[in-house]
């Protein structure tokens, strides 16, 4: 079974690169969600920043202003030396690094991949897989920062049962998105079982695909099935806003087609007693 090696190192490496190659475009989106986190984070005692990746859209000075410790979590260990670079002599003191699947759960759900290949009940596996409760819940964290990474979550998961199987069949697709769905619904069940905290919480809802020459979009969802209404039911009621991302231009990335991403930012602030 030819699984990606290192995907969450090759994905970090990969995002930091197609930044490099795509500065001008991203960088509107970098400067919106650095703003909306800023102007929106009230202040704690700690803050647990999920997907914290290069720092590359988050004011890591401002979040320290506000709050005793920051908590940086991300899968891909490449990203502990920008931190490092970026919060100089506070990290490990009041800038802590946690390198861990966000998930819980992806380690398992891959070793019984091969298995259920060579079973051909593929389909049956990715059905019976069940989004564990995230680890970082466990936590006295009083703050939340979901850093764009609820869009992102299930990709790896999808990208390694694609480099496992190969090509799949309606049903196992199917089977597919429905585990993609669980394992978002875990994050945001994760965030909204946090009563006593705030949440802030960026992520794509939407991708469009586009080519310069026609004038017909191909729109393709970033949320999947009841982890969108979720996401619209339960983060619905404080601050939010949105914008558009032009992740990869056409002609800068590929020539094919270019990739636009809307983004929502929404922030739950938990009531009071007595209120």
């Amino acid at each position: 079974m030819a699984l990606p090696r290192d995907d969450f190192k090759s994905m970090g490496r990969a995002i930091e690169e197609r930044h490099r190659r795509c500065a001008p475009w991203w960088r509107l989106h970098l400067r919106h969600t650095a703003n909306f986190i800023d102007q929106n984070a009230p202040h704690a005692t700690s803050i647990a920043v999920l997907g914290a990746g290069r720092l590359l859209d988050i004011n890591i000075t401002d979040l320290l202003s506000r709050c005793d410790t920051v908590h940086l979590f991300d899968a891909d260990a490449g990203a502990v030396t920008h931190w490092k670079s970026r919060c100089k002599e506070q990290f490990g003191r009041r800038v802590i690094g946690h390198v861990q699947d966000l998930t819980g759960c992806m380690k398992e759900w891959t070793r019984g991949l091969a298995a259920a290949i060579r079973a051909a009940r593929l389909r049956q596996y990715l059905e019976s897989c069940e989004a564990t409760v995230p680890t970082w819940t466990q936590e006295p964290f009083d703050g939340y920062v979901s850093l764009n990474i609820a869009g992102q979550i299930p990709l790896y998961w999808r990208d390694r049962v694609l480099a496992a199987a190969g090509e799949l069949s309606q049903e196992e697709w199917i089977a597919l998105q429905g585990s993609m769905e669980r394992l978002q619904m875990a994050h945001f069940r994760g965030l909204l079982t946090q009563q006593n905290a705030w949440s802030i919480l960026v992520t794509d809802t939407e991708y469009y695909f586009y080519h310069c020459d026609r004038s017909e979009w191909r729109v393709e969802p970033a949320l999947f099935g009841e982890a969108s209404e979720l996401f619209r039911a339960s983060f619905a009621q404080g601050v939010h806003d949105a914008w558009l991302w032009h992740i990869a231009p056409q002609f800068v990335e590929l020539d094919e087609e270019g990739e636009i991403h809307r983004v929502e930012a929404r922030v739950m602030i938990p009531t009071k007693r007595g209120e």
